[in-house]
């Protein structure tokens, strides 16, 4: 017990970054679990065709990619704030913010942009820059070029509009496809989330 009467932290040896990455390994084992017990299902889509292991590739390591920055969020959150109800609200609405925060300053920028009164035409770089924090955006890299999208498909129009200026992008972006931009995001702020609940994590530790 402390001196006002309050519980401390469980005294440990364990260094705090091991504390912090050891809950996201955790987190992300979970997740993975389920998305091997998935593949069984998922295989059944090379007997369609168009689809290659090149691409469950891809998407394998996209989910990865998601899941590590969902797990730093949650592990951050868990330790800035003291109470879980706390924490879980906290993620939730920064995981949701940064998901659809920037379709809503998407649609912001194009509806200022077109109240101008002339014609205008988004470039990809436009779009990339405002759109890569978004995992949707980045899943939308897997329906590139498959199907013909001109049906009712609201995801697959939105995929094939993406596609389209990314097909006419001639500078070094056309290399960064929305899941490769959104990727390298989560890799970043997760990095920053797992050294920033480092520093917060402050356990106590026996004296020599």
């Amino acid at each position: 017990m402390s001196a006002k009467g309050k519980p401390l932290m469980l005294v440990t040896k364990t260094p705090p970054r091991k504390i912090v990455i050891g809950k996201i390994v955790i987190s992300i084992a979970y997740t993975m679990l389920l998305f091997i017990a998935s593949l069984p299902v998922l295989g059944v889509v090379f007997f369609f065709g168009g689809i290659g292991i090149e691409d469950i590739a891809k998407l394998t390591l996209f989910y990865v990619l998601t899941a590590f920055f969902v797990a730093s969020s949650g592990v951050f959150f868990s330790t800035l704030f003291k109470r879980n109800i706390t924490a879980i609200i906290s993620t939730y609405l920064f995981l949701g913010t940064v998901t659809f925060g920037p379709f809503f300053l998407y649609l912001l920028h194009m509806s200022i942009k077109y109240s101008a009164g002339y014609s205008y035409a988004p470039t990809y770089t436009e779009i990339l820059s405002i759109l890569f924090p978004s995992p949707v955006f980045g899943y939308t890299s897997f329906y590139f070029g498959g199907v013909d999208y001109r049906g009712f498909d609201l995801w697959g129009q939105a995929a094939a509009y993406i596609d389209g200026y990314l097909a006419q992008e001639t500078g070094i972006l056309r290399f960064f496809k929305p899941w490769i931009a959104n990727g390298l995001f989560s890799i970043i702020v997760s990095v920053l989330l797992i050294i920033l609940s480092t520093l917060i994590l402050n356990p106590v530790r026996r004296k020599k």
